[in-house]
């Protein structure tokens, strides 16, 4: 296994079994990333933190034995760590693999700014959300679509990510970004 150690604003970040061109660019995104969110959100205890880039499924499953099939990426607080799939095993370009990563630092972030404090699922994928920047064209027209329907989510039915149906997800997370 490679490792990448740098510091950031959280902490000492290493990221593990890279294989991707843009390592480099990454360790930047991932600076930059805790950096915004440190300054506008407030100092959080430094703690090492792990970044594992998966490049099979059989290695993320490895890791996050209860994840969902839709997940490309999954924090896991207690264990300070990131998994996420690699751009090859998600099919997705690198500028989304990145989203990704910023999306799950924010989940980190959270996680220790509000240690043990329970928040609902809407209102941490929608942080995570709005700071990946990921709220897109296509999910407002899935809200309209939804509306329209009468097919909303009451967003207390969106208090846990893990228990619901893969139909909602799309859906769900849409939502969990326009609450925000």
């Amino acid at each position: 296994t490679t490792a990448q150690t740098f510091n950031t604003e959280a902490g000492q970040c290493s990221i593990e079994n890279y294989q991707i061109s843009n390592i480099k660019k990454t360790e930047e995104v991932i600076i930059n990333e805790t950096n915004r969110l440190v300054s506008k959100y407030g100092k959080i205890k430094k703690s090492p933190f792990t970044i594992i880039i998966c490049n099979t499924q059989k290695e993320f499953y490895h890791h996050v034995e209860d994840s969902p099939s839709w997940a490309s990426g999954i924090t896991l607080n207690q264990k300070n760590q990131i998994i996420i799939k690699s751009p090859g095993l998600s099919k997705l370009p690198y500028n989304r693999f990145i989203k990704i990563i910023i999306h799950e630092l924010n989940h980190l972030y959270i996680y220790r700014l509000l240690y043990n404090i329970s928040l609902p699922g809407w209102f941490l994928e929608g942080m995570a959300m709005k700071s990946a920047k990921e709220f897109t064209f296509t999910q407002k027209i899935l809200i309209s679509e939804a509306i329209w329907k009468k097919r909303i989510l009451p967003l207390e039915k969106i208090y846990n990510f893990h228990t619901q149906r893969d139909q909602n997800i799309k859906l769900a997370y849409a939502q969990s970004a326009l609450a925000i």
